[in-house]
């Protein structure tokens, strides 16, 4: 170790005062025969010396050569640097190979489907504003399965807890600010209701047809919706954020104004499946940690009557 360090030393050494050593030599050999032609005595002295052009020829072929090697090593430090540049970006890729995907409602439901088909136990959750983009496919697909009495389908579902004062959803004020809309309030929480009913319903169902046990959990957190999370058996976390809103009238309250109110049926989610990398299996365990820490401190779905003030009109499709 400490010999190739000595080699290392050197060769660097070298490397640097080449250029310097070469240069003062060219200078010299050129202030030489500069001063041959205006000084006799030097010019004898030098006359007749046949070696000395040969050898002043050897030293521009040797610094010619030197310059084309150190262009040679620059080319070649380019070269595996882009080499290794180009390796990084293809282990990110394989790390997650979905990452440049845009998972759509249809995208979500294919690969519900492939985990529902694949196994004998099957945990799925989500977090969501409604789940309503959840529990739709969800319900078709578990009315669809095969036979198999064996199979265990362990349902958790997260959303905002609607029975408490939000601002966003919310209704806009004068001076366009934020404040609660108990009535759109009230019908996101009977809608929420509706899909906990829906899927329980499920549960005798698959039983009476012995398509297997099917466990559903609502539970309630207060929060801002802000993101939207599927976590597929312990193999995929399908993330994303809400990133549209819509403004429209208010026709849930009794006063008057506009609604704000969170779009995300289409929003850009990113897909990690733990089998593409070290990478992605780090992303599929922290979001699902962060999860199992939002359960922990939510509660079970409570439904509450609508406030006396509160108008629920006819459903309207909501972004879940």
């Amino acid at each position: 170790m400490a010999d190739s360090t000595l080699r290392d030393r050197v060769a660097n050494g070298w490397a640097r005062a080449e250029g310097t050593v070469t240069r003062v030599s060219l200078l010299t050999v050129f202030a030489v025969g500069l001063v041959a032609q205006f000084v006799k005595p030097v010019g004898d002295a030098l006359e007749g010396k046949a070696y000395i052009g040969g050898a002043l020829l050897s030293l521009v072929g040797y610094a010619l050569y030197s310059e084309v090697q150190r262009l040679n090593s620059a080319h070649e430090l380019q070269r595996q640097a882009t080499e290794r540049m180009v390796a990084a970006v293809d282990s990110l890729r394989r790390q997650n190979p979905a990452a440049d995907l845009r998972f759509d409602p249809d995208g979500i439901a294919a690969e519900l489907r492939g985990v529902l088909w694949s196994g004998h136990r099957v945990e799925l959750a989500t977090m969501a504003f409604t789940a309503e983009n959840f529990v739709h496919p969800l319900k078709r697909m578990l009315g669809g399965l095969p036979v198999d009495s064996r199979r265990e389908v362990k349902v958790r579902v997260l959303v905002p807890d609607f029975t408490q004062p939000v601002s966003v959803p919310g209704r806009v004020r004068a001076d366009g600010t934020l404040e609660d809309s108990p009535g759109f309030r009230a019908r996101l929480l009977a809608k929420v209701s509706e899909y906990a009913g829906d899927l329980g319903e499920m549960r005798s169902r698959m039983r009476s047809n012995h398509q297997g046990t099917l466990t559903v959990e609502f539970r309630v957190l207060h929060h801002t919706p802000e993101a939207k999370l599927y976590l597929l058996n312990d193999e995929q976390a399908i993330h994303g954020t809400y990133d549209k809103f819509e403004l429209r009238p208010n026709e849930y309250d009794e006063e008057e104004g506009r609604l704000f109110d969170l779009i995300g049926n289409r929003m850009p989610m990113i897909r990690w499946h733990r089998d593409a990398g070290t990478l992605a299996r780090e992303m599929v365990i922290g979001y699902r940690t962060m999860f199992d820490m939002y359960w922990e401190l939510a509660r079970p779905l409570t439904v509450e009557p609508p406030p006396p003030n509160g108008r629920v009109p006819a459903p309207r499709r909501q972004e879940g």
